[in-house]
Formats: structure tokens, sequence, C-alpha cells
């Protein structure tokens, strides 16, 4: 079996990422690396059926870089990247390890 892990996600995030801390609900602050996309787009179907993109940041992390029993993210836990505080929105795991998380920027 390819392990996706070590030969494209790890070495993706060791080039491209940048220090970020998760916040999970319960429990200390967590330092990850991830790569961070402000301007990262999708598709979603309008009231009358268009489709429109819309603006949706994300942070890609390695599951693999959480502690041994550290929760997953899940939605409305908090990241913070670049001294700037986000929720998240919407977390997506692939199959490979990498967790995708949609955010939403905290606004105070």
């Amino acid at each position: 079996m390819i392990d996706f892990n070590s030969l494209t996600l790890a070495p993706c995030i060791a080039v491209f990422g940048q220090p970020v801390v998760y916040q999970p609900a319960a429990g200390a602050p967590i330092a990850l690396t991830g790569i961070f996309n402000a301007v990262a787009t999708e598709d979603k179907i309008s009231g009358d059926g268009q489709v429109v993109q819309v603006v949706t940041p994300t942070l890609a992390i390695n599951a693999a870089d959480l502690p041994a029993g550290a929760p997953l993210p899940v939605r409305n836990e908090l990241v913070q990247v670049n001294g700037t505080l986000w929720q998240i929105a919407e977390p997506v795991a692939d199959n490979f390890g990498q967790l995708l998380l949609k955010l939403k920027r905290v606004t105070q």
C-alpha cells in the first residue's frame, strides 16, 4: 500500500506550511504546522439555482501531527493563523490523513 502521508502530505506541509495553533474545546492549545489558504473558493448553489463561487478560507493539517490521544478538530473549535483567530466551520477528512478545515473569521 502506498503511504501517501509520508510521500505527499508531510513533505507539502513541511515546504508550504506555517505555524498554527489549534484550540480544542477541552484541553490545552496544540501547536501544529498547516497550509493556510485565505482565498480558497468553492461552488455553492444559490436559492434561485445559480452556481456561485464563495471564498472559504481553509487550513490543511496532517492528522498524524496531532499528539497521541488528541481529538480531531470539530466544528466551532478555534485555530489561530498569523495572529488571526478562526472558527472551524467544517472539518473535512480524506482517506490519506489530511484534515481540511473550512474556516470562518472570528470577529470581536
